[in-house]
């Protein structure tokens, strides 16, 4: 059996799905004979025998499906909405839901009309497919209103587990926090604003942030580098969380994010607004704090809190230990070989 990817971007080098594509197949890329990717770019990936099938249109991706389903001896599987392609063309595929979608209409009138489009295609994708798979238990119930072949198969980490415990918040020296992902509005707007109530404050708060991501909103980049205690980092796919007191998260929109599990993982608290699913692993006060979502203030105060020492964490990794990429791995291969 040969295995066929359809995406958009395939590799390591770029973030989210992509990542998790690779990982979740690399542990069992030796149990098809072939991995075919048919996608518009190829960066860095960990499979030793793989075919690159480029396409730049709708049409030259569904030819390139028609034809490896007339030689046959293949299974489908796609993680972005052109998935939609397998389904127009009638042949069974599997499907991995990471978007965020119906949540981000509600941002703005641009997401509301994106919406129009995407929803009604993510629609008939889970309809379509063999069997979904989401990361989230958020996610399980939006999809189990067009399918009942869905689970919830959580996603490994990518970063080195280093960490035992997590670091005491200095009194002598400024505390390291680090922030994740590609900087954009979803994920950063809140912070721009955040930053600004602490400039604003004047509390003698002594930390600095470092941000690791990709600058897709180079105007909020430049904004964000702007504050004294803001680093940019750039993109990094091997994120270590040794030296890090603190993660802080303020997206506005989120599935379940894999930086958030890789610093809960790593004994780095979180502070976050709640959204998404991000309260199925962050415990209150335990492992990190969660904030009603847009509450700029409320996140300003937690973190004054955690940075003045008023609040100590304690750490129960055991609702964490599905997250790793074999065991994903061994999940997607049971249901794709057996459904």
């Amino acid at each position: 059996m040969r295995l066929v990817v359809l995406t958009d971007n395939f590799g390591l080098n770029f973030s989210g799905g992509a990542i998790a594509t690779c990982r979740i197949f690399e542990p069992i890329q030796n149990d098809f004979s072939e991995v075919i990717v048919i996608g518009k770019q190829l960066g860095e990936h960990p499979f030793r025998h793989l075919r690159f099938l480029p396409y730049e249109n709708q049409k030259e991706a569904i030819q390139h499906i028609r034809d490896l389903e007339q030689e046959g001896n293949v299974v489908f599987y796609g993680d972005f909405y052109m998935a939609v392609y397998f389904a127009l063309t009638n042949v069974p595929f599997y499907f991995t839901y990471h978007d965020n979608w119906p949540e981000q209409k509600a941002y703005g009138w641009k997401n509301y009309f994106w919406s129009l489009y995407y929803l009604p295609l993510y629609q008939l994708i889970f309809r379509k497919a063999a069997w979904v798979f989401t990361v989230s238990n958020f996610k399980l119930s939006f999809i189990q209103q067009y399918t009942t072949k869905v689970s919830v198969v959580r996603n490994g980490i990518n970063s080195v587990l280093t960490k035992k415990h997590p670091l005491t918040i200095p009194v002598d020296k400024p505390a390291k926090i680090i922030m994740l992902g590609n900087i954009d509005d979803r994920k950063f707007g809140w912070a721009l604003s955040l930053f600004k109530l602490i400039k604003k404050k004047r509390d003698k708060l002594n930390f600095s942030i470092d941000i690791y991501g990709t600058e897709q909103d180079k105007s909020l980049a430049r904004r964000l580098a702007a504050f004294e205690f803001v680093q940019l980092k750039g993109f990094h796919s091997d994120i270590r969380f040794d030296d890090y007191h603190l993660s802080l998260c303020t997206s506005k929109i989120e599935n379940l994010s894999i930086a958030v599990c890789e610093a809960l993982l790593n004994y780095t608290p979180v502070i976050s607004f709640d959204v998404g699913g991000l309260h199925e692993v962050i415990r209150h006060e335990q492992n990190g704090c969660l904030i009603k979502a847009g509450d700029i203030n409320a996140f300003y105060e937690t973190l004054k809190k955690v940075l003045d020492g008023k609040i100590n964490f304690r750490f129960d990794q055991s609702h964490l230990e599905d997250f790793d990429w074999e065991v994903a791995a061994a999940e997607y291969r049971k249901l794709m070989f057996e459904t």
